[in-house]
């Protein structure tokens, strides 16, 4: 995900919401004793809860942030009571959603991976490389 064009974004389609946000998040005091911070980490941040907050409205039209994260979570082997804490706070998917959805990858890739050996075994001993591009051979593309 690209947290900058995300946070662009939100500033061109929605500048009240990118203004309330960075007026929220941003420092209140410029500080003399540090230099002043980059926008990119404000932005990163606006971007995350631009996420959660399109999530949160409808899940079909997202980025679908807050089910990535929750499967970042989950295989990374966080307890399942960590999971469902977070999507108490709207941060991530749920267990259930989240293992559902880690169902549904796998179904994806062993389908595209069926496939794609049937694709091989359709080749002929002899045949011209030319056509493995075709039958779906990725180490030609």
């Amino acid at each position: 995900m690209q947290f900058e064009d995300m946070s662009k974004q939100v500033n061109t389609r929605a500048p009240l919401l990118f203004g309330l946000l960075n007026d929220l998040i941003g420092p209140k005091i410029k500080r003399q004793d540090r230099a002043p911070r980059g926008p990119s980490k404000f932005n990163h941040r606006i971007a995350i809860i631009t996420s959660i907050l399109c999530y949160s409205r409808t899940s079909e039209g997202s980025n679908k942030f807050p089910r990535v994260f929750g499967a970042f979570l989950h295989s990374n082997a966080v307890k399942r009571r960590v999971l469902d804490l977070f999507h108490q706070f709207g941060i991530c998917e749920g267990y259930k959603g989240v293992h559902k959805h880690l169902e549904t990858v796998a179904e994806q890739a062993k389908a595209s991976s069926l496939s794609l050996s049937m694709d091989v075994d359709r080749l002929q001993v002899g045949d011209s490389p030319s056509i493995w591009p075709a039958a779906g051979c990725l180490c030609c593309v």
